[in-house]
C-alpha cells in the first residue's frame, strides 16, 4: 500500500535476520554449560534445563534437570528415585514408578502433579534423555517386610543392625554387604505428607529406640511386675523364641501362638503391650472384633519375627479370621487369584508370632486354636497391687517408653548359635519330656507338648550356649513348662467335643434323663464284639486282664438325650451323629459294638449296644462312679465336678443341680 514497496519488504528481511541471528547466538552453549552429551546424544544442560538441538538451533526441552538416584526393583512396584531441580532453583525427590516414565506425557503428568515442572520435547528427544539417564541408577530392593531379613540383617524404619546400628540416609536407603535397601517411611521423598495421607504411619512406629537399660534388667522388671503364675518369664522366653520364629518354623513348620486370658483388669492387655512395645512403641492392638480382613492378614506379613498383638477375642469372631489365626499357627496365609489369564495365586505369607488376648478362651471348632497356643491366666488380685508393686509397673512404662530396641539387639547377636543349636537342644528336650511322661503315666498331646517344648528349649539353649543371660533358671522354667503342658492337655481333654459328650452323658443320669433302659454297666472277665469282614458278620473274644466294668450303651437314644441336653445349655448344636461315631469309636475307652445286648431295665429290651471300659473312664476321671448305685450304696456326689455345665450354660437356661441328692425318689429306686 505504501510506496516504494521494495524498500519495506528488504527492510523488514534484514531486521529479521538480524533478530534471528541474536537468538541463534542467545541459545548457543555458553561456555559453563555441559555439552558433554552435546555431540553423541544432541542436547545440553545449562540453566537447570536441557537445550536439545533441532533444525532450527538449539531449543529449551525442559525447565528442569534429573539427577538419578536409585532404580528400586520390584517385580510389582518397580520405580524410580530422583531428585528434580527446576529453573527457580526448586529441588525435590521424586519416587516415579518406572512405567510413568516411558513417554513424555505420562512423565508430564507426573512430574506436574508434583509442582513447576514442564516437558517441551517429543518423545523421539525424550527418548535421548532417558538414555542418559537410565544408566546412572544404581539398583536397590525396597523393604516391604520389615524385621529380619534373608541376606542377614534386622530392618528397623529408619535403619538397619547387623552387629551394628546403620541409619537410613536422607533418601531412606540403608546399606548391608555392598547392597542398597529402601526404607520409604523415613525417605524426604514422603516428609512432608500430611497425616490423614501418610500411608507409611505405622511403619514409622517400627524404628530402633535404645535406652541405657540392659536385658537383665528388663527381664527382672518383667518378672517382678508379671509374676503372677510366672507370666514374666513365660513373656520373656516367648520373646526370645519370637525373634527366631523364621528359624524355628523352618524346621518343624509350626509356631505357637501366646494366649492371654483372664477377666478385666487382670493385666493380661498389660503384658501383650510391654511383648509389643518392644518393637513398635504405642502401636495399638489390631482389634479382632473390628478391623478389615486385608489389614489382618497385612499385619502378620507386614514384620518378620516380630510379635504381633491381636486383642479382643471371643469364640464369636468372624469364620475367616478365626480360620486365620488357626493357620497362622502353620505358617499358611490367605491365598489369592491374581490379575491374569493363567491360574496364578499368590499369598500373605505369614512371617510374624502373634500375642492374643481375650476374657474368653479359645473352645471354638473343637479347641483347636487353645491347642495351637501356650495359654497363661491372668487373675486380678482381690486386694488391688501394693505399692511396689504399682513402683516396678511404673519403672517398666517408663522403661518402654524409652525404648527397648538394645534387648532386640542383644538377642540377635546370639542368632549364628540358634540357627546351629536349637534343633539338636529341641530334639534332646522333647525327648526328655516323653520320658517324664511314661514315669508320669500321663499323656499330653503332641501339638500341645512340642509348643511348650519350643519355649524351654529356647530358653535352655541361651542359659547354657551362649554368653546372654535371660535371667530364667532352665531346669526350673523347663519343669515348670512341662507341668503346664500337661495342665492345658488335662483341660483340654475336658472340654473338647467328646470330653463334653461325656460329661454330659454323666450329668443325664444324674439327672435321670438317660436310664438304665438306655444303658447298663456289668463286671466282666471277657466279652464278645461283632463286626463285618468281608462284608459277613463276625464276632472276636476280648479278654480283660482283670474283671472290667463295661458300659453298654444304647447310641441312637443316649446321642439324641445329648443333643437335646447340648441345645438347652450351649444353645447351639452339638456335633453330628457321625462325627460323634467316629470320636468315640476312635477313643481309647471303645471296646466295640456288641450285637445283642440285654437291657435288663428297658422290660427285655434287646438291641446292638455299643461297648465301653468304664473302669478307665472312671480311673481317667472322664467319667464319675456310678458302680455304688448299682449295689445299693449311695452315690458321693462330691466326687462329680459338674460346675463346667454351670459356667458355660447361657444365663437364661435354668436347670437344676446335677446331682443324685436333687432327684426324685421314683429315680433312685429305679437305679
Amino acid at each position: 500500500r505504501f510506496k516504494p514497496m521494495k524498500i519495506w519488504k528488504d527492510e523488514y528481511k534484514a531486521q529479521k535476520e538480524l533478530i534471528e541471528e541474536e537468538i541463534e547466538a542467545d541459545n548457543t552453549p555458553s561456555p559453563d554449560a555441559d555439552t558433554s552429551t552435546l555431540e553423541k546424544l544432541g542436547f545440553y544442560t545449562e540453566d537447570n534445563k536441557y537445550w536439545f538441538a533441532t533444525q532450527s538451533g538449539f531449543v529449551e526441552g525442559t525447565n528442569f534437570v534429573i539427577e538419578p538416584l536409585f532404580h528400586i526393583y520390584s517385580m510389582t512396584n518397580n520405580r524410580r528415585l530422583i531428585r528434580i531441580t527446576n529453573e527457580y532453583e526448586y529441588t525435590m525427590l521424586c519416587d516415579v514408578p518406572s512405567d510413568a516414565m516411558v513417554s513424555v506425557d505420562k512423565f508430564q503428568n507426573f512430574l506436574f502433579s508434583e509442582g513447576n515442572y514442564l516437558v517441551f520435547i517429543n518423545n523421539n528427544q525424550f527418548k535421548k534423555l532417558l538414555r542418559y539417564i537410565g544408566e546412572k541408577f544404581p539398583k536397590c530392593f525396597e523393604i516391604k517386610t520389615f524385621g529380619w531379613q534373608p541376606e542377614g540383617f534386622w530392618a528397623w524404619a529408619d535403619g538397619a543392625f547387623n552387629g551394628k546400628w546403620t541409619p537410613v540416609d536422607e533418601m531412606g536407603i540403608m546399606h548391608h554387604s555392598g547392597k542398597n535397601y529402601f526404607s520409604p517411611a523415613f525417605s524426604d521423598v514422603y516428609s512432608q505428607l500430611r497425616q490423614d495421607d501418610d500411608v507409611y504411619e505405622n511403619d514409622r512406629r517400627f524404628v530402633c529406640r535404645t535406652s541405657n537399660i540392659t536385658l537383665q534388667q528388663w527381664a527382672d522388671l518383667m518378672q517382678r511386675v508379671y509374676k503372677q503364675g510366672n507370666n514374666g518369664q513365660y513373656a520373656i522366653a516367648y520373646l526370645a523364641a519370637a525373634l527366631f520364629r523364621s528359624e524355628i518354623y523352618n524346621l518343624y513348620k509350626i509356631f505357637p501362638h501366646l494366649f492371654l486370658h483372664g477377666e478385666k483388669g487382670s493385666g493380661k492387655s498389660q503384658m501383650a503391650w510391654s511383648l509389643s512395645n518392644v518393637f513398635q512403641q504405642g502401636t495399638p492392638p489390631f482389634n479382632l472384633s473390628a478391623g478389615t480382613d486385608v489389614a489382618f492378614f497385612r499385619w502378620l506379613a507386614r514384620y518378620r519375627d516380630v510379635i504381633i498383638w491381636y486383642d479382643e477375642y471371643t469364640d464369636n469372631v468372624d469364620e475367616k479370621r478365626f480360620q486365620a489365626l488357626k493357620s497362622a499357627y502353620d505358617g499358611v496365609g490367605r491365598e489369592k487369584g491374581k490379575m491374569s489369564r493363567d491360574s496364578r495365586t499368590e499369598s500373605d505369607k505369614i512371617n510374624s508370632a502373634a500375642v492374643i488376648s481375650g476374657q474368653h478362651l479359645p473352645q471354638r471348632d473343637d479347641n483347636s486354636l487353645y491347642t495351637r497356643s501356650v495359654v497363661r491366666f491372668f487373675i486380678k488380685p482381690k486386694n488391688g497391687y501394693g505399692k511396689q508393686e504399682t513402683k516396678d509397673y511404673d519403672t517398666l512404662k517408663r522403661v518402654e517408653e524409652n525404648g527397648l530396641s538394645q534387648v532386640v539387639h542383644t538377642l540377635l547377636d546370639q542368632r549364628h548359635i540358634v540357627t546351629k543349636k536349637f534343633g539338636r537342644v529341641f530334639s534332646d528336650m522333647f525327648e526328655y519330656y516323653k520320658e517324664k511322661l511314661v514315669e508320669k503315666e500321663v499323656q499330653v498331646e503332641d501339638r500341645i507338648l512340642r509348643n511348650y517344648t519350643i519355649l524351654a528349649a529356647m530358653v535352655w539353649l541361651f542359659q547354657n550356649e551362649t554368653s546372654v543371660d535371660l535371667r530364667l533358671n532352665p531346669e526350673f522354667f523347663r519343669d515348670l513348662c512341662l507341668q503346664d503342658a500337661i495342665e492345658q492337655n488335662e483341660k483340654v481333654s475336658s472340654s473338647d467335643a467328646l470330653g463334653t459328650f461325656w460329661k454330659m452323658l454323666g450329668g443325664l443320669i444324674q439327672e435321670g434323663k438317660l436310664t438304665m433302659t438306655d444303658y447298663d454297666l456289668q463286671e466282666k472277665w471277657h466279652e464278645k464284639k461283632t463286626f463285618k469282614r468281608d462284608g459277613d458278620k463276625d464276632t472276636e473274644q476280648i479278654n480283660f486282664e482283670k474283671e472290667t466294668w463295661v458300659l453298654y450303651l444304647d447310641f441312637d437314644r443316649a446321642y439324641q438325650k445329648y443333643m437335646e441336653a447340648h441345645r438347652m445349655i450351649f444353645g447351639t448344636t452339638g456335633l453330628g451323629l457321625q462325627t460323634m461315631m467316629d470320636y468315640t469309636h476312635n477313643h481309647w475307652s471303645y471296646l466295640g459294638l456288641k450285637g445283642s445286648h440285654h437291657f435288663a431295665a428297658g422290660n427285655g429290651k434287646r438291641t446292638s449296644a455299643h461297648m465301653f471300659n468304664y473302669t478307665e473312664l472312671v480311673e481317667k476321671r472322664v467319667m464319675p462312679d456310678f458302680k455304688g448305685i448299682l449295689s445299693g450304696e449311695d452315690f458321693d456326689s462330691e466326687e462329680t465336678d459338674n460346675s463346667w455345665m454351670e459356667e458355660d450354660k447361657k444365663p437364661d437356661a435354668e436347670q437344676s443341680e446335677l446331682n443324685l441328692n436333687n432327684q426324685p425318689e421314683s429315680f433312685k429306686n429305679r437305679l
